[in-house]
């Protein structure tokens, strides 16, 4: 089965000081007709995205590197533009908490070993369309439901949107009762200070912190999977008029 955009292949920078997990990676790709373009580190990745910004559509990328690291090429590469391509982060160690890396703007973040069927799913669902994400309802009952009015002097820091889900403070939550990663949650969220009003829609937890050693506000991360007919076109149309480039955000450090 192939990925194509508009009848043409898809152009993939791979980044990864390994050869053998560079060439295994591309294989994945060129699996799916795409054409792959290597590197070994962060510099050599940022030139080539530099040389080719306008047709690269997707990106995968070892954190860990010489010379310039994975981190440093996605700040890079969201500088200028904060919502397209796709970033994919691969790694073997615990190089970056994940809400971090979704903060800083990587849509994924994939262990190594690699689990191909995994991949697969990861690479063609980032390579939809904004407008085409998250249509579909979700064919089994979500196993959490959130129902929640952020409003009040603390809203900014109890809810932020990102361009593929939202994070939303501890303090914020009802009654959903013990959240864990990777429940799926039917969410509605009522938000008279901000510009959207209402959110509403199916979701994954995606991580969920009750402490932080760096000080940041507890709560969870919530990856859409499913917006509701009324939140979607607001929804896409704010992220994108905004040049949202945090996936889903981290939360805010705490005032002391």
């Amino acid at each position: 089965m192939s990925v194509d955009k508009n009848g043409k292949n898809i152009l993939v920078i791979v980044a990864d000081d390994q050869e053998y997990l560079r060439e295994a990676v591309s294989f994945e790709f060129e699996m799916l007709d795409a054409k792959v373009m290597t590197a070994e580190d962060g510099k050599e990745a940022s030139k080539l995205f530099e040389e080719h910004a306008d047709e690269v559509d997707i990106v995968v990328s070892d954190i860990r590197m010489p010379i310039c690291d994975g981190v440093d090429f996605l700040r890079a590469t969201r500088r200028d533009r904060p919502l397209f391509p796709p970033f994919v982060f691969m790694s073997g160690f615990a190089d970056l908490a994940l809400w971090d890396a979704l903060d800083q703007g990587a849509d994924a973040y994939i262990s190594k070993p690699i689990d191909v069927d995994h991949f697969h799913d990861v690479v063609k669902s980032l390579l939809q369309p904004m407008k085409q994400r998250w249509r579909r309802k979700l064919e089994t009952r979500c196993e959490k439901k959130l129902t929640c009015n952020v409003r009040g002097p603390t809203s900014e820091s109890a809810f932020e949107l990102g361009r593929a889900g939202f994070f939303i403070a501890q303090s914020a939550i009802d009654s959903a009762g013990p959240l864990r990663v990777n429940n799926t949650l039917e969410f509605d969220l009522v938000m008279p200070d901000h510009p959207l009003k209402r959110l509403s829609g199916s979701g994954r937890i995606a991580w969920t912190r009750s402490k932080s050693p760096d000080g940041l506000i507890n709560g969870i991360g919530v990856e859409f999977l499913y917006l509701h007919e009324d939140s979607h076109s607001p929804t896409v149309k704010y992220i994108t008029e905004n040049q949202i480039s945090k996936v889903i955000p981290r939360g805010e450090i705490r005032t002391r």
